[in-house]
C-alpha cells in the first residue's frame, strides 16, 4: 500500500504539480520564438517555429495510405506547402509570425570592476551603487525610457542625443545600454522606489512623440499625461495578449515582456521598478 501511495506522490510531482520556468509558453521561450500556439493552445514544434493567435494554423483530415505515399510536387511552377505529416490522419499547415518582445536587466558596475547583471525584481539597491540599464529586442522597432522621480517629474532616458545618433528605433537582437559606454546612475542616499517607463513598438507612436517633444526633462502634469497614454493605448499586464517572466536563473538573467499581437502598431508598456534602501 505504501509502494501505491509513493508511485502517486511521484506523478503528481512529476507531471501533474506546476513547476515554475518548464512552461513552454513563458514569455522568454515566445521572446526567441520556440513555440507554436493557436487562437487556443500551446505545442512545441519539431523545427522551433513559431505561429502565434492571429496567423493562419490549420489541419486536414488525410488517409493513412496517403500519409504513406505523399510525394513533394513534380512541377517547377508549384511553391512548396510547408506541410508535415504529424500522424496517420492529420496533417498541420502553419505560417506563423515570431510574437513581438522586449527584454531587459540591469548591470550593476562593482568598485572592482566586475559587472554583475541582475533583474530589478531580484535586486534592492543601497546607496551609492553604480548600474545602468539594458534593452533589447526581437524585433525592429521604437523605444522610449522616461524616468519618473518620486516628486513625480521625470526626464526622457531614451533617445538620448549620445545613443544611436539620438533615433529612437532600434535594431532587433542588439543590446542598448543605458547610459551608454561604461558610464553608470549612481543611487541617492534617499530611499524609496525609482521607476522607469518602457514602451515599445513596431510602428512609431506619434502620440506619445507629441507629449514628449518639449524635450528630456518632464514636469508632474506631463507625467501624469504619459500614465493616461500608457493606460489606454498599450498591452499591459492583465490583458489577455500580454506575457510577462523574470529568469534568474544561468549567467545572463533577464525579464521578458511579450505582446502576442499580431498588429503591428501594438505598444507595450512595461513600468520597472527600482528598490532603494
Amino acid at each position: 500500500m505504501k509502494t501505491v501511495i509513493l508511485l502517486g506522490l511521484c506523478f503528481y510531482f512529476l507531471f501533474l504539480f506546476p513547476v515554475s520556468g518548464m512552461c513552454e509558453d513563458g514569455a522568454k521561450a515566445l521572446f526567441f520564438g520556440s513555440t507554436l500556439q493557436d487562437s487556443v493552445s500551446v505545442s512545441k514544434t519539431p523545427t522551433g517555429a513559431a505561429a502565434f493567435s492571429g496567423t493562419q494554423v490549420t489541419t486536414e483530415t488525410i488517409s493513412p495510405s496517403e500519409a504513406r505515399t505523399e510525394k513533394p510536387p513534380t512541377s517547377a511552377s508549384t511553391k512548396p506547402t510547408n506541410k508535415r505529416v504529424t500522424s496517420t490522419n492529420k496533417r498541420l499547415k502553419t505560417v506563423g509570425k515570431i510574437a513581438t518582445g522586449l527584454s531587459y536587466w540591469i548591470e550593476v558596475l562593482n568598485p572592482n570592476g566586475r559587472i554583475e547583471r541582475c533583474t530589478a525584481a531580484s535586486r534592492v539597491f543601497n546607496a551609492g551603487d553604480r548600474f545602468r540599464l539594458a534593452f533589447r529586442t526581437n524585433k525592429d522597432g521604437y523605444l522610449y525610457l522616461l524616468l519618473i522621480g518620486s516628486s513625480g517629474t521625470g526626464s526622457k532616458l531614451f533617445p538620448n542625443a549620445r545613443i544611436n545618433d539620438g533615433n529612437n528605433f532600434v535594431r532587433k537582437n542588439i543590446d542598448y545600454l543605458i547610459p551608454f559606454g561604461d558610464k553608470g546612475f549612481v543611487m541617492d542616499a534617499t530611499p524609496g522606489q525609482e521607476r522607469v517607463l518602457v514602451f515599445f513598438s513596431q510602428s512609431e507612436m506619434p502620440n506619445l512623440d507629441s507629449q514628449l517633444e518639449k524635450g528630456n526633462a518632464l514636469q508632474a502634469n506631463e507625467t501624469r499625461a504619459v500614465y493616461a497614454y500608457a493606460q489606454t493605448n498599450t498591452d499591459t499586464e492583465g490583458s489577455k495578449d500580454f506575457a510577462l517572466e523574470d529568469d534568474n536563473t544561468g549567467a545572463k538573467p533577464a525579464s521578458y515582456v511579450i505582446t502576442k499581437s499580431t498588429n503591428p502598431k501594438t505598444v507595450i508598456f512595461r513600468e520597472i521598478m527600482l528598490k532603494h534602501r
